[in-house]
């Protein structure tokens, strides 16, 4: 290669590789410019903010809080966020910038032969180092220089070397994020200590701190973009000096070496974006929480109004009796008409809905960390913080003990009234007994006369506890929400950061209010540990029998519609709904949703083999996932105009004579001729499905697969093949038999997005005029505890059904579509309602598998379906032996007869446990 040629080369790569770097940098700079516009309008609201929260007894004013200072300052802030994601997409950009890499070699040629003297005659003017250069032209100069692997070598230095600029940009990013909540908890903590009693802080000295951070983050933002700037001005530099320097590509060792330092320092940007999202997402829950709690409050507010307007109006009642007594008609002294709701209740119920609200909505247990390096920090820095155990223990502490309180005072006013009622009936009772007894009417008159006037007194002395049962509230919510902030930021910063931070004689009294309660929490874990190690080592020794485990009374096997909680009953639905969602494959493109590029990829292959090219097709995808609907819109659309042969392979075939009976049967061709030659003959598209029923997994099984892969390759010139399988099979049969290496175009029909399924769904839906309702809140699991702690997010009702929805599913539309139906509760007033798709718990079912079981579900996944005889030839057993394994499965409810052709397959249903099952057992 002359020197203008390698020139040429090395200029297009630099070009391409300096594009790449201002990408990267523009989506860096894209961030940090949106996060920007969040901080400025977060200063000129915390800039104008009063600060000064007055003392307040009613609901009232934390719901003013919440909507004058945490609309704007909180959930705004965090909508705003969501929206812009500034980490989130950063990280992107960086994953772009490295993927990139990868196409931009495969455009480079693998060796290049080019003598020395062009080649350093080439690099040494963009190296900018003549003793580099001079160095590279005392050494050894091989003859073919292998340029591909030495540049990939160059990006994967360059990457680790970049690695402190990066994470530079993503520290700066999580400040940023966490400094927007800064105002917020600010305004939260005076205003929330105000309403729980203790005095305000020093809110001004907060506010001038936020804003002296502000700037000095700004200056770091703008450094570390400058910096990446820089690194990128010399990009061309250090590649022709690492080309100088380099002419054979790194060891295997080093290339790892560098591959796993690059994927620790991504692991460590990820885990910190997460980190500082849930410290976000667990801000954004307690306010929603504060609004929860005022709702919870007048609520009971509402239950103690009724229940008082029903005591005072069984009160007037017995006065209007007592004023008409010995009147005709009067009648018996009025029955009592109320129940009264102990305070204790009043106050559990209080506290139920905020656990509830709890459980729900705020996370088991998050990973924080206060964002300083650029990269991985020692794992001591991390810290694990648990708000929902710190939320329900502030509940059950001070939260309860000031509802209570108040509920009580209520309780006791509703009750002298009660007492009151009962002591005027007693009176009454005893003046008629009396007189009935003695014979003197007077009696009687002069106990209903003192009933009466004590029935009145009661009646003017009864005062509304609504006043002093509405403050405890505010306290005990205030309270409640203060000591959880305070708790969970003192375990993320640490007691000491976090008491510097909040200043003012309010740290102290924070800290002294909660000291007892630290202490006793303290001694109780500690108490627990030491009895805990106190045990376990009179165990090991032999001195204390070790615990048994309680024995079951009933075990009950899972069966997977009980796992599932799926419904069986048929559905009154209207006539036009069961036609929109009839589990049939499409035939109108209208409802192909999400295929664009498959189908795209479809008239690519008609393109070229309409060019005289070899080509075939293989879908891949698992059943119900659409394949068979991709090739029904192809046959109506790029495949209009073409011979089209469709159909699926209906029974097992094994063997070369199998396949050719079938395709000669299949294509009308004529038997005992030339098969290969009248099959040339004609222009034509086969489309050929359920390809898994081609071999059986054991010797000599495959005879029938690899007969059919010849004849593909030796006519795919005439015959257009499109070919659809499962995708276990796919794998399987391209290990066993090359089966990939036989088709041009491999379409994977399981690329489907959570958006696209619930589209499908959706475009069905709105076309039966049936409004849609969703069920209002998810039930906890608490199997999905360690999820929703790692997620950390709450979501509307559509989009959380439709998530479970998609991961019950696994994105196969067929799956999705029964659910869908399944979990419909009924229709009402033109309304479908929903029943919430509850993550199954899963262990009773896996637990029943054994092995075997899992074996016999591989080979069913991997075939499609299987006969009693197709299982014991795989399996070398008796088919008495099969019989009973399948049926075992059947009754699990992991199987069904498969309606195309003999034999069991999987249930839609069932497709999410049985790949779990798999999965556990290494099988896939």
């Amino acid at each position: 290669m002359r020197s203008t040629e390698i020139e040429a080369v090395l200029d297009l790569f630099l070009t391409e590789q300096q594009a790449r770097v201002q990408k990267l940098i523009s989506a860096f700079e894209a961030a940090w410019r949106d996060t920007q516009v969040l901080l400025a309008a977060q200063a000129d609201l915390f800039r104008t903010h009063p600060g000064k929260t007055e003392p307040g007894v009613e609901l009232a004013a934390i719901e003013r809080l919440m909507e004058v200072s945490g609309k704007p300052l909180l959930f705004d802030v965090v909508a705003g966020l969501r929206r812009v994601k500034p980490q989130e997409r950063a990280l992107s950009g960086l994953e772009d910038y490295e993927s990139a890499a990868e196409d931009l070699l495969s455009r480079l040629p693998v060796e290049v032969e080019v003598p020395k003297e062009a080649w350093l005659g080439a690099l040494t003017p963009l190296a900018g180092s003549p003793l580099l250069a001079l160095s590279a032209r005392m050494r050894h100069h091989p003859e073919v220089l292998p340029l591909r692997e030495l540049l990939g070598c160059f990006f994967q230095q360059e990457s680790n070397l970049r690695a402190r600029l990066d994470g530079a940009v993503f520290v700066v990013l999580a400040k940023a994020v966490l400094l927007l909540i800064e105002p917020w908890q600010h305004v939260r903590r005076e205003a929330l200590g105000v309403l729980a009693g203790h005095n305000g802080g020093s809110f001004e000295e907060a506010r001038q701190r936020w804003m002296d951070a502000l700037v000095v983050l700004h200056h770091q933002g703008e450094d570390a973009l400058q910096n990446h700037a820089a690194w990128a001005a010399a990009s061309s530099e250090r590649v022709a000096q690492f080309l100088l320097r380099y002419n054979q590509p790194f060891s295997p060792e080093h290339h790892q070496d560098l591959l796993d330092g690059r994927q620790n320092l991504f692991r460590y940007w990820a885990r910190q974006r997460r980190s500082v999202n849930a410290t976000i997402e667990v801000e954004y829950e307690l306010g929603q929480a504060a609004l929860e709690g005022v709702s919870c409050g007048r609520s009971i507010l509402l239950q103690l109004d009724q229940e008082q307007a029903g005591l005072l109006q069984e009160l007037e009642t017995v006065i209007a009796w007592l004023q008409n007594f010995g009147q005709a008609g009067a009648g018996d002294f009025p029955a009592p008409q109320n129940n009264l709701v102990s305070g204790e209740d009043h106050a559990c119920d209080w506290q139920r809905r905020l656990e509830g609200f709890a459980e729900a909505r705020l996370p088991e247990t998050c990973d924080t960390l206060q964002p300083s390096k650029a990269l991985p920090v020692r794992a001591g820095a991390w810290r694990q913080v648990q708000p929902r155990k710190v939320m329900l223990a502030a509940l059950d502490g001070i939260g309860h003990a000031r509802v209570l309180e108040g509920c009580r005072e209520a309780e006791a006013v509703h009750r002298s009234v009660v007492r009151e009622i009962e002591r005027t009936r007693e009176v009454v009772e005893f003046g008629l007994e009396t007189a009935q007894e003695e014979g003197q009417g007077a009696i009687a008159q002069e106990s209903v006369s003192n009933a009466l006037a004590l029935a009145i007194h009661q009646r003017e002395r009864t005062q509304s506890p609504r006043a002093l049962v509405e403050q405890r509230l505010v306290e005990g919510l205030a309270a409640t929400l203060f000591l959880t902030h305070f708790t969970l930021e003192q375990r993320r910063l640490g007691l000491l950061t976090q008491l510097i931070r909040s200043r003012g004689s309010e740290a102290f009294q924070t800290a002294r209010q909660l000291g007892f309660h630290g202490t006793s929490e303290g001694g109780r874990r500690l108490y627990l540990a030491v009895g805990s190690a106190y045990r376990t080592a009179l165990i090991k020794i032999g001195w204390e029998p070790p615990p048994v485990a309680a024995l079951e009374q009933v075990a009950l096997r899972g069966y997977v519609d009980e796992v599932l909680n799926l419904r069986s009953d048929v559905y009154d639905l209207p006539m036009i709904y069961r036609r929109l969602f009839r589990l049939a494959p499409l035939q109108d493109p209208r409802f192909l949703v999400g295929r664009e590029t498959e189908m795209g990829a479809l008239s690519t292959a008609r393109s070229l083999w309409d060019a005289g090219r070899g080509v075939a097709v293989l879908i891949v995808g698992a059943r119900g996932s659409g394949k068979t609907s991709m090739l029904n819109c192809a046959v109506a659309g790029r495949f209009a105009d073409v011979p089209v042969v469709q159909s699926h392979f209906s029974r097992r075939l094994t063997s070369a004579g199998d396949i050719h009976a079938f395709l000669c049967e299949l294509l009308q061709l004529p038997e005992g001729g030339d098969f290969l030659q009248a099959l040339k003959s004609t222009r034509r598209v086969v489309i050929l499905e359920e390809l898994e029923r081609t071999f059986l997994r054991r010797l000599g099984g495959f005879q029938a697969i690899q007969e059919l892969l010849r004849i593909i390759s030796l006519t795919s010139r005439t015959t257009l093949w499109v070919l659809s399988m499962n995708q276990h099979s796919y794998r399987f049969l391209d290990a066993a038999v090359g089966l990939g290496e036989h088709f041009s175009h491999r379409i994977n029909a399981m690329a489907v997005t959570p958006e696209e399924l619930k589209s499908a769904i959706l475009m069905r839906h709105h076309l039966s005029g049936l409004r849609l309702q969703y069920p209002p809140q998810l039930k906890v699991d608490p199997q999905m505890g360690r999820l929703r702690a790692l997620l950390g997010l709450q979501q509307d009702p559509e989009t959380r059904f439709f998530d479970a929805l998609y991961r019950q599913s696994e994105g196969i539309f067929r799956s999705a579509f029964e659910l869908w139906q399944k979990f419909m509760d009924r229709v009402e007033g033109g309304v479908l309602y929903l029943r919430q798709p509850e993550e199954p718990d899963y262990s009773p079912l896996l637990g029943s598998l054994t092995l075997q079981d899992s074996q016999t579900l591989h080979a069913i996944v991997q075939h499609g379906s299987l006969t009693v005889e197709d299982h014991a030839g795989i399996f070398e057993c008796t088919a008495e032996d099969s019989r009973l394994r399948l049926e075992k499965l059947i009754a699990l409810e992991f199987l069904e007869p498969d309606p195309l052709c003999p034999g069991l397959r999987i249930r839609p249903e069932a497709g999410r446990i049985v790949h779990m099952a798999l999965y556990r057992m290494n099988l896939i």
